[in-house]
């Protein structure tokens, strides 16, 4: 819980850089929601943690796919709609069909990290072609935080998939390592977030 509330560090710049550049909004509203989930993890009794956990999962792979979209990358317009549709409907028959609503929906989570991987991936090659310097870029930085924990995601959801060929101790320190894997990417957003221009004043 501790090295998941880092997650405050870019939420916080966050809400003071979106003022710099109005198009991170889903972004910021991604981190607080995070921030929020982290704390109900707390609050909430343990058999309802994965209730919350698969609507947040939700939320963050619309937030995070449009945020993409508003950065010219990713999907266009009518394929993100449909994009979002299909991961919903996805996401509906493994939530409360395939796996129980208070169990971990480690299929759409393998879904939506492989679709953000990829649309991070875009994110880099378009700054790249259009010969933008990726050092201290701040989407670049972010574009590869999504890559590296989602990337790591993916792996660590097959596992729990298939977690009845593993002992309980080899989930432990996958989850363990992925905990301080997210450290990092939230501390590498917040970097990113304070890359971010200033907003430019004009004067007469």
């Amino acid at each position: 819980m501790l090295l998941s509330s880092s997650i405050l560090l870019p939420a916080v710049v966050g809400i003071v850089k979106v003022r710099c550049n109005t198009s991170i909004y889903p972004l910021v509203l991604c981190f607080w929601l995070g921030l929020s989930h982290t704390f109900l993890a707390v609050l909430l009794p343990s058999h309802t943690i994965n209730a919350s956990s698969n609507l947040y999962i939700v939320c963050e792979f619309l937030l995070i796919l449009y945020q993409i979209h508003l950065w010219g990358a990713g999907f266009r317009r009518k394929p993100l709609l449909i994009i979002f549709f299909v991961g919903i409907l996805l996401w509906s028959y493994t939530t409360f069909f395939y796996f129980e609503f208070n169990e971990r929906n480690g299929i759409f989570r393998i879904f939506y990290s492989l679709l953000i991987v990829f649309c991070s991936i875009d994110v880099i090659n378009k700054l790249a072609f259009e010969r933008i310097r990726l050092i201290g870029n701040w989407r670049f930085m972010i574009a590869l935080g999504f890559i590296f924990f989602f990337s790591y995601n993916i792996i660590f959801e097959t596992f729990w998939v298939s977690k009845s060929l593993f002992t309980d101790q080899f989930l432990e320190k996958i989850f363990s390592i992925k905990a301080y894997i997210n450290l990092s990417i939230n501390i590498l957003y917040f970097i990113a977030l304070l890359c971010i221009p200033a907003k430019k004043k004009f004067y007469c």
